[in-house]
């Protein structure tokens, strides 16, 4: 059996307990994901080491906070989660100290292999990571039967410094990552993208990694500042 809360703060009313379970002290694993400006607030994690101190706890910067069927901007949307029978394992890795995000995966993998891993649920810096490569090295070391889920930390929009933070405040250049165990732990997920079509379909004839250079042989940021026109300028660095 999976018990859940969920919290929100936003900077109006501060926090709101939204389904407040009386045994939720004991959950073992805690997500809270915050608005750029909150992730790495000073009242974040010791508010909740006080309010769930047996659990790993995970914060994230976002590019919105997403709670029920809603959008937030600027708040922080916390969910604790309490196991019957699984159990967990956690890392954390500064991006800094190894030399790619492959290497980050493999560090990742051998941290949390184990008997009866079922899951691996990993948040990273989404500046100076390559999202492809860490999700490929963390597959190619663990059992094709480990189901991976997670993302990249966010800025909201601005693409210069995101934050992570594993069991204390939320740092940049981070990745955290949670293993499950247990024999009875059933994980699925699902996936849902927002993003209409615009403009004609072209064909990516230079890219290295994650990084557009070019569409049909022509430079990909003029394109782009083609059709935004005078919104050119709000582009991100």
């Amino acid at each position: 059996m999976i018990t859940t809360e969920q919290i929100q703060w936003n900077p109006s009313t501060g926090w709101d307990i939204l389904s407040p379970q009386s045994n939720l002290a004991h959950a073992q694993w805690v997500m809270a994901f915050a608005g750029v400006d909150r992730a790495h607030a000073d009242f974040l994690y010791p508010f909740l080491r006080e309010r769930y101190p047996k659990a790993e706890i995970l914060i994230a910067s976002s590019a919105g906070e997403i709670l029920g069927r809603q959008v937030f901007d600027d708040t922080i949307t916390v969910t604790a989660v309490s196991f019957e029978h699984s159990t967990l394992k956690s890392v954390e890795l500064n991006v800094e100290q190894f030399g790619d995000p492959a290497a980050c995966g493999k560090a990742i993998a051998a941290e949390l292999k184990g008997e009866g891993l079922k899951h691996v649920f990993v948040i990273s810096d989404g500046i100076s990571v390559n999202g492809d490569r860490l999700v490929e090295a963390l597959n190619e070391e663990l059992s094709p039967a480990v189901l991976i889920t997670g993302g990249l930390a966010g800025d909201s929009g601005r693409f210069t410094k995101t934050f992570v933070g594993l069991n204390g405040d939320a740092k940049a250049n981070r990745i955290a990552a949670v293993g499950f165990y247990g024999e009875q732990l059933k994980v699925s997920f699902g996936t849902e993208g927002g993003w209409d079509l615009f403009g004609p379909i072209r064909k990516v004839t230079r890219a290295e990694d994650n990084v557009l250079y070019e569409l049909d042989n022509q430079n990909a940021l003029e394109i782009y500042k083609k059709y935004l026109g005078d919104r050119a300028s709000e582009l991100p660095g």
